[in-house]
């Protein structure tokens, strides 16, 4: 076998395991393990992912909005949107407009956000998704009856360019799982994630 390949299937190999290690306290193994991290994975909760929302309005001017809304102040600072003095009917306001590539980032990342999101299709509303989670590893679990287990799992947010710009925190987090096997398979009962 050609040597860069055997490194590569070796480290597949390796981050696989790491992924099924359970840690102390397991009473099921890697099969276990495999079973609990993807039921994790594939839950709602588990994919909810990290937006910011941003009001395209505010009825000040924008010397007054941006000194309020600090997330406009940042985006603005980011050169990720501008906003502009807008007088009408209603007397003086300022409206955010995003910065053609955040705008594009937004509309390619949209999917993640599966159309719940508060505000619904508020035109005054932007729901800019910056980071979805990604179960790293099972740390531990154990069965706390004959169809009831507790499982601590390690993740972490895997952010797009915006996150990335937004300094959205890629370190580690845990989060604790309690998960219900049957004849069905399994599923998940409760999720806390951790800060």
């Amino acid at each position: 076998m050609v040597p860069s390949v055997q490194s590569s299937l070796k480290a597949g190999c390796l981050v696989l395991m790491s992924v099924l290690n359970c840690g102390c306290g397991n009473d099921g193994g890697a099969a276990d393990a495999a079973e609990i991290a993807q039921t994790v994975a594939a839950s709602q909760e588990f994919n909810a992912p990290q937006v910011v929302y941003l009001k395209t309005r505010a009825g000040l001017p924008c010397s007054q909005a941006l000194v309020s809304d600090l997330d406009w102040s940042r985006w603005e600072g980011l050169g990720l949107g501008s906003t502009r003095d807008v007088v009408g009917g209603e007397g003086a306001s300022c409206q955010f407009t995003l910065s053609e590539n955040a705008r594009l980032v937004i509309e390619a990342h949209q999917h993640v956000l599966k159309g719940n999101f508060p505000g619904g299709a508020d035109p005054n509303l932007i729901a800019a998704p910056l980071a979805v989670r990604n179960l790293t590893r099972v740390v531990s679990s154990r069965r706390v009856s004959d169809e009831t287990w507790e499982a601590e799992v390690e993740w972490h947010w895997n952010p797009n360019s915006l996150g990335e710009r937004m300094g959205v925190d890629v370190g580690p987090k845990t989060a604790w799982a309690v998960l219900g096997i049957d004849a069905g398979g399994w599923r998940l009962l409760s999720l806390r994630l951790g800060p």
